[in-house]
């Protein structure tokens, strides 16, 4: 499935918007399915909402703290964080009304966190807990 995605997106006359998003959304569950898989983005919660045993996990920042956190990033330095943000924002919503019909702050996420407030170990340990408590993980 993945070749077909990429075909499909490389291949300048293709037909059916349609058929993209089935195939991306097939490939999607399929990986999904198999289980024991992190999916980042994609719109893969609205995806794969009706599977059972996943954690849909959304990661949010107030727009200070996401400009300040791009601007420590090498590959960010020439570019413009705010913009960037603001640009890739916009994109994340479109896709997510694309493939869910719904306003990415409508999305069912079973986790929300704020990045602000927890550093990298204590999100790691927040979503570990979080999956013991819905037993995915022992």
């Amino acid at each position: 499935h993945a070749n077909e995605i990429i075909t499909a997106l490389s291949h300048k006359y293709y037909k059916s918007d349609i058929k993209l998003k089935n195939t991306i959304s097939s490939v999607i569950k399929d990986f999904a399915s198999s289980g024991n898989i992190i999916i980042v983005g994609r719109a893969a919660v609205g995806i794969t909402s009706e599977l059972k045993g996943g954690l849909n996990i959304r990661l949010v920042a107030p727009v200070e703290w996401r400009i300040n956190a791009l601007k420590k990033r090498k590959e960010f330095e020439n570019t413009d964080p705010k913009k960037f943000i603001e640009e890739n924002d916009a994109k994340k919503e479109k896709l997510i009304k694309r493939f869910c019909n719904i306003n990415i702050n409508d999305v069912p996420f079973h986790l929300t966190i704020n990045c602000e407030k927890f550093n990298q170990d204590e999100i790691i340990d927040i979503i570990s807990n979080t999956m013991r408590i819905m037993k995915l993980i022992n």
